[in-house]
């Protein structure tokens, strides 16, 4: 038998990794919990990554990366971010404070900042394991987080933040109204049939001008 939470108890830390996403135009990431130093000339580290992650598929692809080793002083919020979606359909890096250091995003408030080079990948059975190059690498002043400490004290706090940020995005959309005006002379449609169901023949009761000439606004 193999207990998970034994494995949670392995000196891991939590990170977040920033990387190109080419096809979208933007940058996405991931956190990941199992990093290994193993040489310090030149330095380089071991990074386990999930087969089934967005990240990962831009990772293979674009081989440079930025790595913020996550501290005490980090936002749960930004753990749900990076950890709880997809960023095949969410701009992860677009919905948290960032800080920009050689050209990458990087998690405000981390314990250490990195920017790391892909050097070789092995297939694993669930996971990709890259063995990457540290070219560039600063640290703060806070402490770092450990996985044990986020599974033990922190992962229910992560949630409920997720949860809120998820709920307050469902009220906004809920509260916006959509409403078609006229382009012309500003007319807003009134009427009790939704304005996708008139007629092609319809036209402003002000101007005249035809159904095409509305556009589709938030109010």
């Amino acid at each position: 038998m193999i207990s998970q939470k034994a494995l949670f108890r392995l000196s891991h830390g939590l990170y977040v990794i920033g990387v190109k996403d080419v096809e979208k135009e933007r940058w996405t990431g991931c956190t990941v919990d199992s990093i290994m130093q193993a040489t310090q000339t030149p330095v380089t580290i071991f990074i386990s990554c999930n087969k089934q992650n967005y990240t990962t598929t831009c990772l293979k692809q674009q081989k440079e990366f930025s790595l913020s080793v996550l501290s005490e002083k980090v936002d749960p919020y930004v753990i749900a971010n990076f950890g709880f979606q997809s960023g095949k359909t969410i701009s992860k890096w677009d919905l948290i404070e960032k800080e920009e250091k050689w050209d990458f995003p990087f998690v405000p408030n981390s314990s250490a900042y990195l920017k790391c080079k892909v050097l070789k990948t092995e297939e694993l059975s669930t996971h990709i394991l890259f063995q990457c190059e540290v070219l560039l690498a600063l640290e703060d002043n806070f402490e770092s987080i450990t996985y044990w400490q986020y599974q033990k004290d922190l992962k229910d706090e992560v949630i409920q933040a997720f949860k809120s940020k998820q709920s307050k995005k469902k009220e906004k959309t809920m509260d916006k109204k959509t409403i078609w005006v006229c382009s012309v002379c500003g007319y807003v449609y009134d009427g009790d049939v939704p304005f996708e169901e008139l007629p092609e023949d319809y036209v402003c009761p002000v101007c005249l001008e035809p159904k095409s000439a509305f556009e589709q606004q938030e109010a």
